[in-house]
């Protein structure tokens, strides 16, 4: 298990920070999965910051996504971001433990779900 943060996009509009917990597998699966990761970002902290990103996914090639607070069709529009306010960053915190749940899950589980695509 790995702690860790990141800024992201540096050099594009995104100007982001990430921070994450990255869970490698024993052994890879035998589609090449080899971990699951829990993921927070901020994006546009250079002008209006935004929440980006609230999930659990596991690697490539899966790229499953066990849960995702913050859904992936509103994550990246610019008309409709979930804005960095009090109200919206305490909500998230409040739904931490459900992304720590889900991402114990998953390892118990050592693979994503038979039907993910």
């Amino acid at each position: 298990m790995t702690v860790w943060d990141s800024s992201t996009g540096s050099l594009t509009r995104y100007q982001g920070h990430d921070i994450g917990i990255d869970c490698e597998l024993k052994h890879a699966l035998p589609d090449g999965t080899s971990g699951i990761a829990l993921c927070l970002g901020l994006a546009h902290l250079d002008r209006a910051p935004i929440l980006a990103d609230a999930s659990v996914t596991w690697g490539t090639p899966s790229s499953h996504a066990e849960l995702e607070l913050i859904p992936l069709p509103e994550r990246f529009k610019e008309h409709t971001p979930l804005a960095f306010t009090d109200e919206n960053f305490e909500g998230l915190m409040a739904r931490l433990p459900e992304l720590l749940d889900a991402l114990k899950k998953a390892l118990a589980r050592g693979h994503p779900p038979p039907d993910a695509s």
